[in-house]
C-alpha cells in the first residue's frame, strides 16, 4: 500500500485524483486472538490518515475504508479460527465491492471513510 501510493502520488498530483486504501474493521478496534493483524492494520491506517493530512485541500483526496468480516473462500482453510455457521453470516464480497464504487466515484462529494458492517 505504501509502495502503491508512493508511485501513485506523481502521477496523480497534477490532474487530482483518489487514493482509496481497503483496509478492515480490524484497524478501528481489537480483536481478540488478532493482535498481530488489528497492528498491521492500525499502521496502515495511520498511514492513510497522515496521507489525508497531507492532501487536505489540494485535488487528491484520501479514503479508507473498513469492511468486517466478509465470507470469502479464505476461511475454507481457516476453520479451526472461524467455524462456517459464523462466516456464512458475513457480508458478501460483490455487496461490500457495490457500497465502495458506489461512494468513492461520486464525484459530487468526497467520503473520507466507509465503513462497511453486516446488520
Amino acid at each position: 500500500m505504501i509502495l502503491n501510493t508512493t508511485y501513485a502520488v506523481p502521477l496523480i498530483k497534477d490532474k487530482g485524483g483518489k487514493i482509496v486504501n481497503i483496509l478492515s474493521s480490524a484497524a478501528l478496534k481489537g480483536n481478540i486472538n488478532e493482535s498481530l493483524y488489528c497492528a498491521a492494520k492500525w499502521g496502515r491506517r495511520g498511514f492513510t490518515e497522515s496521507l489525508k493530512a497531507t492532501y487536505k485541500g489540494t485535488n487528491i483526496k484520501v479514503i479508507g475504508v473498513y469492511p468486517g468480516g466478509m465470507n470469502t473462500a479464505f476461511w475454507n482453510t481457516n476453520r479451526s479460527y472461524v467455524a462456517e455457521e459464523k462466516s456464512a453470516k458475513w457480508m458478501n464480497p460483490i455487496d461490500v465491492a457495490k457500497v465502495i464504487y458506489e461512494n468513492v466515484t461520486n464525484n459530487n462529494l468526497c467520503v473520507a471513510d466507509i465503513v462497511i458492517e453486516r446488520f
